[in-house]
């Protein structure tokens, strides 16, 4: 997507890094052993493996940067890549563009991933902290959804209502729409994993409510705009999730030592439906039902056999330096699918 939204997430990435280095000193309360000690972030990241294997990666894509095979040329509206000379037993790249794709971006990229993940892993040494951010981040994408979903059901086509986007598919604030699903596909988990431990807590503690039916009612919340984004990929894979919890939870509290409150559970259930076929007729939710239906009729050549022809051209392309590079193959013909393309 956009260069500038990229550079944002690597500065946001890189200044989370450095926050989460710096040392600090645990006081009585939040030691194990009442006594305050000194954490030291540095030695638990050094014990990371997620860390060795990021920078690995990094380091492996650093080589491939500085070791280019082929040059992007271009010539009026025409492109073309032109061999050059590198060193060939060590990992390759191709130049282009900055603003395209190249290695340097994909550095950029994976370098906020890898940050980021180092970074929540030595900045959060509490499990209450990691609950907190769980809670913080439901209650977050709860109201993005729900102003997802009043823009679909009373907007004017903008985002926010005054923001025209560039794209005829946005999704609450979101340009893309598979960009959203993918968001709101990671909340829903997030909520689902929030309303069970506030369930389990309220059960080991006998107490009479809990937050859980405030982050299920988040859940069902993002599962809709899940499905209103018409993300086809993203419905799928909320849809699975969703039988997947719901089976769990079942068996859950069938072996459950405390039998669950029959008329709670049924008044959640039947409130829930009642939510969901609401919200089905008014949000006019057989629109995704047809995007579907499309998949297999008007969109099939597009969606599905021009991406199969896309994913075995760079198969064949990558497989002649499959384990030193990702580019271009040698001068070469390929027929896949009965259409012959030729590639450099």
């Amino acid at each position: 997507m956009h260069v500038w939204s990229q550079f944002v997430s690597f500065g946001l990435a890189l200044t989370g890094f450095a926050l989460a280095l710096i040392p600090r000193t645990h006081t009585e309360e939040f030691s194990d052993d009442g006594r305050r000690y000194r954490y030291i972030p540095s030695r638990r990241l050094l014990a990371f493996p997620g860390f060795w294997l990021g920078l690995t990666v990094l380091l492996y894509a650093f080589v491939q940067a500085l070791n280019p095979a082929w040059n992007y040329a271009s010539s009026g509206g025409d492109w073309w890549m032109e061999e050059k000379n590198h060193i060939a037993w060590l990992p390759t790249s191709a130049t282009a563009p900055f603003a395209d794709s190249n290695p340097w971006r994909t550095l950029l990229i994976w370098s906020s991933a890898w940050m980021l993940t180092c970074s929540l892993w030595i900045g959060l040494t509490r499990r209450a902290s990691i609950r907190t951010l769980l809670v913080i981040l439901t209650l977050n994408a709860t109201l993005l959804a729900v102003i997802g979903i009043l823009q679909h059901v009373a907007g004017n086509g903008k985002i926010l209502w005054f923001i025209t986007p560039s794209t005829h598919y946005a999704v609450a604030t979101f340009l893309y729409k598979n960009h959203a699903g993918a968001f709101f596909n990671l909340m829903l988990a997030a909520a689902a994993a929030t309303a069970t431990w506030y369930y389990r807590r309220s059960e080991r503690r006998l107490e009479r409510t809990s937050p859980a039916p405030l982050f299920t009612l988040c859940a069902v919340a993002l599962a809709l705009i899940v499905a209103l984004s018409f993300s086809r990929a993203a419905t799928v894979l909320m849809l699975g999730f969703v039988l997947i919890s719901l089976i769990l939870g079942a068996t859950y509290m069938l072996r459950s030592a405390r039998r669950p409150n029959v008329l709670l559970v049924g008044l959640l259930t039947a409130s829930l439906t009642i939510l969901g076929f609401v919200s089905a007729r008014q949000l006019r939710l057989e629109q995704a039902a047809d995007k579907f239906q499309q998949l297999f009729t008007t969109d099939r050549r597009e969606s599905v056999e021009v991406r199969q022809l896309a994913a075995q051209a760079t198969w064949d392309m990558a497989s002649d330096q499959l384990a030193t590079g990702w580019g271009a193959a040698p001068k070469g013909k390929s027929q896949v699918g009965g259409i012959s393309y030729l590639y450099q």
